[in-house]
Formats: structure tokens, sequence, C-alpha cells
């Protein structure tokens, strides 16, 4: 079991994207979790739920969220995934 979360930018705004993958057949929950701070001030936003990833499919998107474009601000993201054979958890900060 493995997961990442992939930053995709546009023009005007960042895409942080959780992914989970299992070379076999699994099923859990996710916990997604981004800070974003800066001039403005601070927002956490926080998604969770269930995932199922079925033989073959080997990849599930488990979380998405847009953020806008700020040069001045940073962004960090926590995506925890458990399932019945343990618990991982992946990291972004974009300071790094």
């Amino acid at each position: 079991m493995n997961c990442d979360i992939v930053k995709v930018e546009t023009p005007s705004s960042i895409e942080l994207v959780g992914k989970v993958s299992s070379s076999e057949p699994a099923e859990g929950s996710y916990h997604f979790v981004i800070e974003k701070q800066g001039p403005s001030g601070r927002s956490d936003i926080t998604q969770s739920g269930d995932f199922l990833i079925g033989a073959g499919d080997g990849e599930e998107e488990v979380g998405r969220v847009t953020l806008d474009m700020d040069p001045s601000a940073f962004y960090v993201a926590h995506l925890v995934i458990e399932w019945n054979g343990g618990e991982i958890d992946c990291r972004y900060d974009s300071r790094n």
C-alpha cells in the first residue's frame, strides 16, 4: 500500500491530489488535511472517506483540493490511509 500527494499547477491555482495505490485489492479509509497560510491568514481544509481498489485497478484518487496561487502563501498537506493491514501517511510541504 502506498500514498502520494500530487501537485498540479495552473496559471491561477494549484491542485493537491491525494492518491492511494496497491498491487492487490484493498479497501479502507482516508483523511486528507490541507493547511494554507499566508498574509491573509490561515485556513484548513479536511476531506475524508472510504476507498476501494479493485483487482487490476491499482490506484484511486482519494481527495482533491484547488487553492489560489498566492506566491507569498505556503501549503502543507497530510494524507493518512488506514486499512485492515495498517496505516500509512504522506506529506507535501510547498516550502520544500
